[in-house]
């Protein structure tokens, strides 16, 4: 009887273990479910039994049980642009995919920074045309800081997108370069200069962007304009303007030492009248085109205007043809 009770006993262990492997091996269903392996997955999965076992540790491994992750890349990232959402300046670093020629075919600027020391880097703008058989256009900036690139429409007529970019030379000087497919689609019409571009003022019309660039004219160090694009390059829509907050500077502290013959400019943009400046009395500079001329108030409030030029031999900035030094009684300020 006990040998019955023994066998029966031994019998539903027997049962009962065979039912919690059958529970144990059937998959879940429902959400968060996996799905089953397939046949070629299960071709290379071990049978439960050749899987080798290990007695729990409490001990923490010192290897790594998954493949290190990879550092993120430096590559350029991609941004698809509209026609719409110009003008913009770009990040460093970036992927610009835009219709640049307006020939139906999507075309991509890249744009790269690779830093060096001292803040200097190193720069490359790299426009690689969609259409047939047209050769990537690179530009590289061996040392520079600070660069800015802004792709825009100028002309929404002219079915073409303009790309400026500009930064500080080793130097601290202004550099820049305008770029664009040129009229016939052969190729890229380029134009490097020497000012620094910007999109910022609220007040700027579609197509237009502010320059300034590096002038030493009448104690100024730097001159802000308007400009826009065309196919010659860079047009300036006005003239540069001089800051208003010398104005104190020339009343008060810079007189005339000789005198100075201007042309009055009429209400139309005619020139009028010669009128002489005596010795003594006080001008404050206005605007200029920096090639022809200078525009300054003189003391009865009219706008006068004197002949301007840059030579490459001493005195480099003439008024009339005289060294602009030679006008003042205080010594003008030089920036560098």
């Amino acid at each position: 009887m006990k040998k019955l009770a023994n066998a029966k006993k031994a019998f539903l262990i027997i049962i009962a273990a065979l039912m919690l492997a059958a529970i144990a091996c059937t998959p879940r269903q429902g959400a968060g479910a996996q799905p089953l392996p397939t046949k070629a997955a299960q071709k290379e999965t071990p049978a439960p039994s050749e899987i080798p076992t290990e007695e729990p540790t409490t001990e923490p491994t010192t290897e790594p049980t998954e493949a290190p992750t990879a550092e993120p890349s430096a590559a350029p990232t991609v941004a698809p642009m509209s026609i719409d959402s110009l003008p913009v300046e770009v990040d460093n670093n970036q992927t610009i995919n835009i219709d640049i020629d307006f020939d139906g075919i999507m075309d991509t600027i890249v744009f790269e920074e690779e830093k060096l020391e001292y803040y200097e880097s190193t720069y490359k703008l790299t426009v690689a045309r969609g259409a047939a058989g047209a050769e990537p256009f690179v530009y590289e900036v061996s040392y520079g800081k600070a660069a800015g690139l802004i792709i825009m429409d100028c002309d929404e007529n002219d079915s073409r997108i303009d790309i400026l970019l500009s930064w500080d030379s080793c130097s601290d000087d202004p550099a820049s370069l305008i770029c664009r497919v040129n009229e016939d689609g052969s190729g890229m019409f380029t134009q490097e200069g020497s000012c620094y571009f910007s999109i910022y003022d609220t007040s700027l019309k579609p197509g237009e962007f502010e320059i300034s660039v590096h002038a030493n004219v009448l104690n100024a160090d730097f001159l802000g304009a308007v400009a826009t694009v065309d196919a010659s390059g860079l047009k300036l829509v006005d003239d540069f303007k001089f800051s208003t907050y010398e104005d104190s500077y020339w009343l008060e502290h810079q007189s005339l030492e000789r005198e100075m013959t201007v042309r009055i400019v009429n209400d139309d943009g005619s020139l009028g009248e010669e009128v002489t400046v005596p010795v003594g009395e006080h001008i404050v500079p206005v605007s200029t085109d920096l090639e022809s001329y200078v525009k300054l108030r003189i003391p009865d409030g009219r706008i006068g205007q004197v002949e301007f030029s840059f030579n490459y031999e001493a005195p480099y900035i003439r008024l009339n043809d005289i060294s602009q030094d030679d006008y003042f009684t205080e010594p003008l300020n030089y920036a560098g």
